[in-house]
């Protein structure tokens, strides 16, 4: 199963390679290497996969250990249903709803099971109800306030859960040390900034 999916995604690249369909990245590298280093299609699959699928088996196991109860659960509805003397089987499948639980409803939305979720960062942090005039720079919100969520407004968007970014307290304290450098002003410091020509104003602000 995993050779299969490996190699289909493998496959779906090399296929976008050839229409142009797709940017550089760590596979199209790893294809183009692909000779030099001596891999076989199904050895590169792996190799190319390993990031994200090591990632599979850890997070339900967490998971599991987290939900010993939903453990428990499941572990009896497989003994009731298929005992102790033989393993599951797919024939098994529909009669063990609550281990095969595909489905989730959260808050009236109806999330088929498959579907990613996303928190959409751009609309917390610009949520009306508790940061109002969302669109205007103001600093100070956060500052002469006793609103807990604004308080607290700068870890929201380093993700959320278990896959929050680790990389937090790093960002943070990088940001304060050179936003306050920086904006620190410098003593008889004699600078004139001038253009090498005419749109460098606009060249400079242009979206990426």
């Amino acid at each position: 199963v995993n050779t299969n999916l490996y190699m289909t995604a493998l496959n779906d690249v090399k296929k976008r390679m050839q229409d142009g369909a797709v940017p550089p990245c760590t596979t199209t590298y790893g294809i183009a290497k692909q000779k030099e280093l001596g891999f076989s299609d199904i050895q590169l699959a792996y190799a190319l996969s390993t990031p994200w699928a090591a990632g599979i088996g850890t997070v339900s196991s967490m998971a599991m250990l987290h939900f010993p109860e939903c453990v428990r659960e499941v572990q009896g509805e497989i003994d009731a249903v298929v005992g102790r003397d033989r393993l599951p089987t797919f024939e098994d499948q529909q009669s063990l709803p609550y281990t095969d639980a595909e489905d989730n409803t959260y808050h009236g939305m109806f999330i088929p099971k498959g579907i990613p979720v996303y928190t959409n960062a751009a609309a917390i942090t610009h949520d009306p109800t508790v940061f109002p005039d969302p669109h205007t720079f103001k600093p100070e919100r956060f500052i002469e306030t006793t609103d807990p969520r604004l308080i607290n407004h700068k870890f929201g968007c380093f993700g959320f859960g278990r896959r929050v970014c680790p990389g937090i307290h790093v960002a943070l304290q990088s940001l304060y040390i050179v936003i306050s450098r920086f904006g620190q002003p410098p003593a008889n410091l004699k600078y004139r900034l001038v253009p090498r020509f005419e749109n460098v104003k606009e060249l400079v602000t242009m979206e990426a």
